[in-house]
């Protein structure tokens, strides 16, 4: 029911009788002087003291308490707005940063990459990541106080005060138990502000005590009384360069009310949002980008590749009278990302947790006749196991080599029996490896590599590959004695 015009408490009604209830509440108070009051003092940038009360305390600072009051009429400013804008801000930001994770997760340890499902499936997983993150930040999270602003409170916020008053009608809120009304005084509480309600015989009522312990200590700015000012008392806000760069920098992004009588011009701004947002695409560009380049280099389908190999052993010739040139050599292996050598384990320990990932020793049931079919095979000087068959290369393969390969190195091994048996454990272990002599590029060498998948034309695809091939390893507990980088040149 609308009140008669004579029967609505008036503002002025309203800041004098805070006024006269602040003078008695503070009357005990120790000073040194008088309490002076004064009603209506405005700063400069347009910060409004709807009521002021002053007095000079023993230890020389003045104390000081402001009011904000609020008539039937200007209920509004305390009333909460829900900040849409910031709250999607917000939203976005969270979405972004939960889908880089995710899509970060998945690159490292390799499960839905371009790879795997494709172009439109990754970017499909990505879309669908943002929207349910967006959403459920959305409305789940849309009640925080954090996006209910409240004009008087967010005014107190802007200036410091040793305590600080909202004053308000009791006609200002149809209801006590509305949701309006429950918010400010939650806001009231959360921030430590007291709260007055004015009566229809001008009485004050106090409902909540400010706090008497300093909640936001040199978070806030501080305001000096001006006397003479040509515009009356005024407050004047204390600024430095950093504050006034930072509200500079924050106007670029969001739309904000000059109007200093506008209800709104309080709101918060959202760069740290656009910040994080442009951080989680660069993190998902880059990755998708990696990946884009990495796939016609690193992935290969094995059907195909394991016809090209047999296309290749096909075309063996057996033994070569070519000499290979002194001028063809490798270099010295070099750690997979600088790992110490010290923690392999020792060959018996490698063996054990090789062989332990699968279902026996390998070749424990092979017979003589076996391995005898199995020799000229190994005649050559190269070996890669295909489906349980053996394929051996001769060194002339590679003479033609122009430029460095690179090798993810599993082991190094003097005998051949050796080695061949790492294959077949790698093998059954569901990992692809291949032997080669290093007599094929130097007089000096006559060692055994163990190598994953293919040779490589280049540093950074090695690396990637060894990163995915390790995660594997590790998954099946199986810790290598030599995982490294081998670099074959020629110089």
């Amino acid at each position: 029911m609308e009140l008669p015009v004579s029967q609505i408490i008036t503002e002025d009604q309203i800041k004098k009788a805070a006024l006269r209830f602040l003078k008695a509440y503070y009357r005990f108070r120790p000073r040194l002087d008088k309490t002076r009051t004064s009603i209506d003092l405005k700063s400069k940038d347009g910060i409004i003291a709807d009521g002021y009360l002053t007095f000079p305390q023993e230890d020389g600072h003045n104390f000081v308490a402001t009011i904000e009051a609020s008539s039937k009429y200007t209920r509004k400013e305390v009333y909460f707005n829900l900040q849409k804008t910031l709250l999607i801000w917000d939203s976005i930001a969270i979405g972004g940063l939960l889908t880089a994770f995710l899509f970060s997760y998945g690159y490292a340890y390799d499960h839905f990459t371009i790879r795997q499902i494709g172009q439109l499936g990754t970017s499909l997983i990505l879309l669908l990541a943002f929207a349910l993150s967006f959403s459920i930040y959305y409305f789940f999270f849309r009640r925080l106080r954090r996006y209910r602003y409240i004009y008087a409170v967010e005014q107190f916020k802007k200036y410091h005060a040793d305590e600080q008053w909202v004053a308000i009608g009791e006609d200002v809120f149809d209801q006590f138990s509305d949701a309006q009304y429950q918010e400010l005084k939650n806001q009231c509480v959360y921030n430590g502000f007291g709260l007055i309600t004015v009566d229809h015989q001008h009485e004050p009522h106090m409902l909540i005590t400010p706090s008497r312990k300093e909640l936001f200590k040199n978070k806030r700015s501080v305001l000096t009384f001006l006397e003479g000012s040509s515009s009356g008392r005024v407050f004047e806000m204390a600024k430095n360069v950093r504050s006034r760069y930072l509200q500079w920098f924050n106007n670029l992004f969001v739309r904000r009310n000059d109007n200093k009588k506008s209800l709104l011009r309080y709101q918060k701004t959202y760069i740290n949002q656009v910040i994080l947002t442009a951080v989680s695409i660069g993190i998902i560009s880059t990755i998708y980008y990696k990946q884009m380049n990495e796939r016609d280099k690193n992935y290969v389908d094995e059907l195909v590749y394991e016809a090209q190999m047999q296309e290749f052993g096909k075309k063996a010739t057996g033994e070569s009278d070519f000499v290979p040139p002194d001028s063809l050599v490798t270099e010295p292996p070099r750690p997979f990302e600088e790992e110490s050598q010290s923690s392999y384990q020792s060959d018996e320990e490698a063996d054990a947790a090789l062989f332990s990932s699968t279902d026996g020793p390998p070749g424990a049931e092979s017979t003589e006749e076996d391995f005898a079919l199995e020799e000229e095979a190994f005649a050559q000087k190269v070996v890669a196991v295909l489906e349980g068959d053996y394929v051996g290369y001769d060194c002339e393969r590679f003479f033609n080599f122009e430029k460095s390969i690179f090798l993810i190195q599993f082991g190094l091994y003097d005998e051949l029996e050796v080695a061949r048996q790492r294959m077949e454990a790698l093998d059954k272990a569901g990992f692809h490896a291949n032997i080669i002599w290093l007599g094929c590029f130097s007089r000096q060498e006559s060692a055994y590599i163990l190598y994953f998948e293919m040779m490589f034309e280049s540093k950074t695809e090695a690396n990637a590959n060894a990163r995915k091939i390790r995660n594997r390893l590790k998954r099946k507990k199986i810790r290598p004695k030599q995982f490294t980088i081998r670099t074959i040149s020629r110089k």
